[in-house]
């Protein structure tokens, strides 16, 4: 078993668009993973949706948006990768919250922690 470890990847992606997204990819062992993404919630924001090497991860649909603005917001996900090697984390902007007035997305960090 790995030790404990944290791997971090400091982001500043702003999406203006349905269908815009961010790839973050890394060499990781088998296991099990708990991936915190930290972002911003406004009154333009959109949602996205969280892709593990292509696939959809279910239950990852995180609304951005919020009437006031609000720092620091974080989407937790426990996610397992099957086998050692390299995988990638995609990001995507899906959709709007009714009241927004659009897909904007402010991301900040994305944090990978071996369970």
């Amino acid at each position: 078993s790995l030790p404990s470890q944290i791997l971090g990847a400091a982001w500043y992606p702003n999406s203006t668009a349905n269908g815009d997204y961010w790839n973050w990819s890394a060499n990781l062992a088998q296991g099990s993973y708990t991936l915190t993404i930290f972002g911003l919630k406004f009154a333009d924001h959109g949602k996205t949706e969280v892709y593990l090497d292509g696939v959809l991860v279910e239950g990852s649909l995180k609304d951005w948006y919020a009437a006031a603005i609000a720092y620091n917001e974080q989407q937790i996900l426990e996610i397992e990768f099957a086998e050692s090697g390299f995988h990638g984390i995609q990001v995507k902007v899906n959709g709007k919250n009714a009241s927004s007035s659009g897909y904007w997305l402010r991301l900040s960090c994305l944090i990978l922690r071996y369970r």
